[in-house]
């Protein structure tokens, strides 16, 4: 009888704390390094504004890279402010995303490239009304 309770109390205890180790595991697992200039990386999660500048930064530069990440009317001034940096820059190898700032309707991102061209710098993204986020400024701090 004493080995029935014994079990039976073990079952009902593993079931209690089972859900509570897989919340501490799911609480550990974004844990991930903070950088002094870029603050908290993170893993961009999918439809995020951290995967999005994951993409372009990872992306080659192109005519399509524009009319994917900037508006078209912004195409002109993009490409006269930014066009020797990006074509240099681009595509990078490794990338660590810092997470997303929101202010009002822009959100920025800081990033660090590990690859290549070493260098930190910020992508600011504009969410607009039906929900797309198009790229307005970059800027970027080489060493």
């Amino acid at each position: 009888m004493h080995t029935k309770r014994f079990a039976l109390l073990s079952l009902l205890l593993c079931l209690l704390v089972l859900p509570l180790a897989a919340d501490v595991q799911s609480a550990f697992s974004y844990l991930l390094p903070l950088d002094t200039t870029i603050g908290h990386v993170v893993d961009p999660a999918e439809g995020s504004v951290e995967l999005l500048t994951s993409q372009a930064l990872q992306s080659s530069y192109d005519l399509a890279w524009l009319d994917r990440y900037v508006p078209v009317e912004l195409h002109q001034s993009f490409v006269y402010t930014y066009d020797q940096v990006l074509s240099s820059l681009l595509p990078c190898k490794q990338v660590l995303i810092g997470e997303a700032t929101l202010r009002g309707s822009l959100y920025e991102v800081r990033f660090r490239i590990l690859s290549d061209t070493a260098a930190t710098g910020s992508c600011v993204w504009y969410l607009e009304e039906h929900g797309r986020m198009f790229l307005l400024s970059l800027t970027l701090d080489r060493p």
